[in-house]
């Protein structure tokens, strides 16, 4: 099914190329309407229009993956409606044979204005896509963590030991979520020393390493405190 569907997105991408294609070849070659043949003028707007839909086919690749759901189909419109604006004042343009010079002014204009808001909105995007993988990487932290401490809570029986371990749940679950790249080598740890603890049935070695862990989960704390007054 993918292949198919892949195959039927380039012939639907194809068909404007090849009217476009068949219709500009076939009118050009007129010479009541084009006495002098495709000049520069017709050949610098028809390389224009085809930059358009060029930048319309890879629309998709302005848009992060993780943030593509909500930026891809306002890229899309601006890149579109780039298009068939260039589309209207390509054919104006062959149509009408003003001085070379005017096309080459409307058309750097023309392509300057959409190209620069393109330009802003993909860097807006990517802006968005690095908060996006930010946060997520911020909860990765404590959401791991608090559900491999919320399943081993329900499997131990021992009072003293469940203590243990739920003073550990209770001060990951309430860390802050907000993180920082100098204590992500804490925060693996603290991971790392989670999946061990669930997989521990020795009472003496559970309390040890959840002693552990708070001791890393503190450190990882304190240093988010200092970190914060820095800034």
């Amino acid at each position: 099914m993918k292949a198919a569907s892949k195959i039927v997105w380039v012939i639907l991408d194809s068909l404007f190329l090849i009217v476009f294609n068949v219709c500009f070849f076939v009118l050009t070659t007129n010479k009541e309407w084009f006495p002098d043949g495709r000049t520069n003028v017709i050949w610098l707007n028809y390389g224009c229009i085809h930059f358009a839909y060029l930048l319309l086919l890879l629309s998709p690749l302005l848009s992060p993956r993780n943030v593509a759901k909500d930026t891809l189909p306002s890229t899309i419109m601006v890149v579109f409606r780039f298009w068939w604006i260039e589309l209207i004042a390509g054919c104006v343009l062959i149509g009408i044979q003003i001085p070379f010079m005017y096309n080459v002014i409307v058309q750097v204009l023309l392509c300057s204005l959409y190209i620069g808001r393109i330009c802003i909105m993909a860097l807006a995007n990517q802006d968005t896509s690095e908060k996006v993988a930010r946060h997520e990487q911020e909860l990765q932290y404590v959401k791991i963590s608090e559900a491999q401490l919320r399943y081993m809570l329900s499997s131990i029986s021992d009072k003293a030991t469940l203590r243990k371990v739920e003073q550990v749940y209770d001060y990951i679950r309430t860390s802050p979520l907000r993180s920082h790249p100098q204590v992500h080598s804490i925060e693996q740890q603290v991971i790392d020393k989670v999946s061990m603890l669930s997989m521990l049935d020795d009472k003496e070695q559970i309390a040890s390493l959840a002693d552990e862990i708070m001791r890393l989960a503190k450190q990882r704390n304190q240093q988010l405190l200092i970190l914060q007054k820095k800034l």
